[in-house]
Formats: structure tokens, C-alpha cells, sequence
């Protein structure tokens, strides 16, 4: 053999990261050509380069074998050390991401000032009629001359749950060791005030640890439902226990792949939550003062949307967003009304979005898009169902849907979309905000991102008009945010924030001059 063959072979290394390099470069600087996955691609590429060096070393380098030995035993020990030092977590792409573990999130209590602006609650999910709007706050939108100010920040159980707030109370969901807690912290400092705990606990590299739903506030009383399907009833004032239901274990069935994150709602009499996963009801009722069963509602499984209270063509209904349907139901009795047939293997997670008297929006994401049905009931009294129109413009794999005025704004696999709301036709799609959730204050547009931004936007169907950002929370933020008045409430599995958002002052009138 010449010495010529057994020069290494550098030059296919070098064209093996080549490739991958050029490929994950053009993910980061040109992603929108590429699409929705861009971010699994370039995270492909570099993976995939990192594995033909190793079959490059091994087997087509060249090297003298202690050399090559001796890499091999060098990527070990970093593979061991990085592991040691940090921890993979996954994006909502499924695009790993590696951050120090054990990260210190430190308590701080910033400048409180006075309390919170009138109508400071946000007693559920998603706000008042689960609409996550905070309808009357006028927002000062200049964040450089008035920027959102840190009220506290603490840290906190993993969770993907929100916090629901009633009066100077803010309660969330946590994971404490083996333990589910619900927890509830003074408003304006963060302190903790009570909490109830309970031996359960979901975990999962890909999808997060600890419960999933928010919590519920009605009149004194709070009602949570954990991962595994423990719903429960506590005292808003101490966290004292009323009731407590295995939801699963009494119907036979079980929580869903990723946990159960149906925050229960709550109606006049009763509470309504997940049936569970692998049975033939979709919701069931308790009532709201001993947790007695009330009624169960027919149907396929919840899947990981959570029911709301609608009016539709005129009639009150509970709408859920079912594993394999979009269904509504009588309130008083959870008899089935109509149905809207949504095939789909992936979940569902987003809250279907009223845009009109008649009409919904139904969106998921894993390339399901969007879809807007028209439902009517005839004199008879049977409801009928029309597909007003179905497109892949919006695919809403976590957040909630924003309609306002004739557009509809949602995240599009990570990025933000305006679409028509008559003809599903997309205005525009702008703003890589990854998989975070969206929120309305007044006539601005909140959107809470992935990597724990909050971005400040002029909702305008001509063109995307972003009007300030800052750094919320550090690290993963699949939480939805909370706005008690000017109070914003943000957390993620790590650690919660509450900042206070600038108002515009209200205009002097004739008697406040004399």
C-alpha cells in the first residue's frame, strides 16, 4: 500500500460539516423559505454531522488507531461532562435545547407601588369567559419610555399550568417532589400564602413535569385538576380541602398521553372537567358544593383542549375540542347537541375561537390547519353544520386563537398569522415567537413567546406592527400569561413573574380642571 492511501481523509470531513453547516445556516438566516421546520431541520443537520464524524473517525479517517481510539474516548468524556453539566429540554418543534441544570432562579421583590388597577381578576383560564381578553385597560404603548416594571419573581414547581388571580391572590399549579400542589401567592409580593398538596406526578423529557391545567376561581372556592385526574375543591381563603374526586379511577379510565391540562370550568351549579382518555364520555359535572356526579356527556375523548361556555346561534353551550371532534353540549344536562368531525392521530390543544353569532374556528397544529364552521339550528330544533372553509394558514399547536374585528390571529407553527376570518385567506405571517400564547389588553395584542419574551403588538390586519418586547422569565414558557388589571402574570416550569404594565393616562375633563 502507498503512502499516498494512507493520508487521512480530512477532506471528507470537512465536506460532511460543509453540508451540515450550509443546511443549518440557511435554517437560521432564510427559515421562513423553509417553512414551519426549519428548526427540526437545522437541529437534524447538525445531529446528523456530528454522527458521520464519529463514522468518519472510526472508520474512513485514515488515523492511526491510537488516534482514533483516543477521539473516541475524548467524545465520552464530553458527552459525559456536558450531560453532567446541563440537561436537555425540548421545544415545541421537538428541537432539543440544553440549559445548566439546576439553574437558581433568585427571589426578588421589585417596586410594588400601589395596587392593582379596578377589575384585577382573572379567575380561570384563559380570563373571563375564556376569552383571554382584558377588554378595558388602555395601554401606554411606548415600552421605551414606560417599559413594563418587575413587581417580584420567584421560583416555582414545574408546571405548565397559569395562574387564575381573584382580589391579592394568584394561584397556580406546581410539582413538589412526588407531590402536586396548588399554591397561592399574595398578588403584590409573591410571598406564598397557602398550599395543598397530593401524592401525584407525570413526568416526560419531551413534553415537561407537573400538572398541566389552570386553576378555577369561583366565588370562595377553587377548583383544580391535576395530570393524573385528582380534581379537587379548596377554600380560596386558607387552601382548605372541600372535596376531592379521582376523576380516572371512577370512570375506568386514564389520563392522556401528555397529561391531563382540561382546566375545569365552572357553571352555575356544577364543575366541569375531563372524562378522561379510553372511555365513551368526553366531559363530566360535579356539582360545586359536596363534588356529587351531576351528569356525563357522551362522546370521544377530551383531548388537551378545555371546554368553554359559548353562545351560538342564540343558545347557551358548553364547546369542546374533543380527540376526534369539535362537540357542543347542554349545560344543564350535557346532552349532545352537534358534532364536527376532525380526524386527526396528534393532539389538540387549542380553544376554539367564536368569530361571529354562528361561527368557529378550529385549528391544530402537526400540519392539521384551520377550519371555520358555520352552526345553525333549524325550527325543528336539530342543529346543522356547515365547513365554511379549511386551509393549512394556521397551525395552532398551543395558543389560543385572537379574533378581533374580521381577522383572526394565531400561531402559525410558531409564527404569528393574521388570516380573514370570512374566507380563511392569510393576510400576512410574521414573527418567529415559537410555541408561546397570545392574550388582548384592551386594543393592543400580547403574545407571550416560547423562549420567555413578551412582545407588544398593534393588532392590524395590513401588516404585522410590533411596538415593543422585553425579557420576561428565562427558559422554556408554554404557560399561558394572566393580566389582573395592569398586573401581568407570567411562569414557566422554573420560575413566575409579575410586572406592571404602563397606562395611558385618562383624559382631564371639564370638572376635574374647576
Amino acid at each position: 500500500m502507498s503512502k499516498e492511501t494512507k493520508r487521512p481523509r480530512w477532506w471528507l470531513l470537512f465536506l460532511i460539516w460543509g453540508a451540515a453547516g450550509s443546511t443549518a445556516a440557511y435554517c437560521t438566516f432564510y427559515g421562513e423559505n423553509v417553512g414551519d421546520k426549519a428548526l427540526l431541520i437545522r437541529a437534524g443537520a447538525i445531529f446528523l454531522g456530528l454522527l458521520a464524524s464519529g463514522f468518519w473517525l472510526i472508520f474512513l479517517s485514515r488515523l492511526p488507531w491510537s488516534r482514533r481510539l483516543a477521539g473516541v474516548a475524548l467524545a465520552v468524556v464530553c458527552i459525559a461532562a456536558f450531560n453532567l453539566i446541563y440537561e436537555p429540554h425540548f421545544t415545541g418543534d421537538l428541537v432539543p435545547e440544553f440549559r445548566l441544570r439546576h439553574r437558581a432562579v433568585e427571589t426578588k421583590i421589585g417596586q410594588a407601588g400601589s395596587a392593582a388597577t379596578p377589575g384585577a381578576n382573572y379567575h380561570q383560564f384563559m380570563g373571563w369567559d375564556r376569552l383571554a381578553v382584558q377588554p378595558d385597560l388602555n395601554l401606554d404603548p411606548d415600552w421605551e419610555q414606560h417599559p413594563p416594571t418587575l413587581v417580584w419573581r420567584r421560583p416555582v414547581g414545574a408546571a405548565w399550568s397559569a395562574f387564575a388571580v381573584s382580589n391579592d391572590l394568584a394561584v397556580t399549579q406546581e410539582q413538589q417532589d412526588d407531590q402536586e400542589c396548588v399554591i397561592a401567592y399574595r398578588l403584590q409580593t409573591g410571598e406564598e400564602v397557602w398550599r395543598w398538596c397530593y401524592t401525584a406526578s407525570y413526568a416526560s423529557t419531551l413534553g415537561g413535569d407537573g400538572p398541566r391545567a389552570t386553576p378555577t376561581i369561583a366565588g370562595e372556592h377553587v377548583y383544580t385538576m391535576g395530570s393524573m385526574g385528582d380534581l379537587l375543591c379548596l377554600a380560596l381563603a386558607d387552601g382548605r380541602l372541600i372535596w376531592q374526586k379521582q376523576v380516572f379511577e371512577m370512570m375506568g379510565t386514564r389520563p392522556p398521553e401528555w397529561g391531563c391540562s382540561v382546566s375545569p370550568l365552572v357553571l352555575d351549579e356544577v364543575v366541569v372537567a375531563s372524562a378522561g382518555d379510553g372511555g365513551n364520555n368526553a366531559l363530566l359535572a360535579f356539582n360545586r358544593e359536596d363534588g356529587g356526579l351531576a351528569w356525563h356527556a357522551a362522546g370521544d375523548p377530551t383531548h388537551y383542549s378545555s371546554p368553554s361556555l359559548m353562545t351560538l346561534a342564540g343558545v347557551s353551550q358548553i364547546v369542546v375540542f374533543t380527540a376526534h371532534s369539535v362537540r357542543g353540549y347542554q349545560p344543564q344536562d350535557g346532552q349532545p347537541l352537534w358534532s364536527y368531525p376532525w380526524q386527526a392521530e396528534a393532539p389538540v390543544v387549542a380553544v376554539p375561537a367564536q368569530v361571529g353569532f354562528d361561527r368557529l374556528v378550529v385549528s391544530a397544529g402537526y400540519g392539521m390547519g384551520a377550519a371555520c364552521i358555520e352552526v345553525t339550528q333549524a325550527e325543528d330544533g336539530s342543529w346543522q353544520i356547515n365547513e365554511q372553509w379549511r386551509n393549512i394558514f394556521l397551525k395552532s399547536k398551543f395558543a389560543n386563537m385572537m379574533f378581533i374585528e374580521d381577522s383572526l390571529y394565531g400561531l402559525d407553527e410558531g409564527i404569528l398569522t393574521c388570516l380573514a376570518t370570512a374566507s380563511g385567506e392569510r393576510r400576512w405571517k410574521r414573527g418567529r415567537m415559537g410555541h408561546g400564547q397570545l392574550l388582548r389588553a384592551g386594543r393592543h395584542l400580547l403574545v407571550s413567546t416560547e423562549k420567555g419574551e413578551v412582545v407588544l403588538l398593534d393588532p392590524n390586519p395590513q401588516a404585522y406592527r410590533e411596538l415593543g418586547r422585553f425579557q420576561a422569565i428565562q427558559g422554556k414558557s408554554w404557560n399561558p400569561p394572566a393580566l389582573a388589571g395592569d398586573l401581568l402574570l407570567v411562569r414557566n416550569a422554573e420560575e413566575a413573574a409579575c410586572y406592571r404594565l404602563a397606562l395611558k393616562a385618562a383624559p382631564a375633563t371639564a370638572s376635574d380642571t374647576e
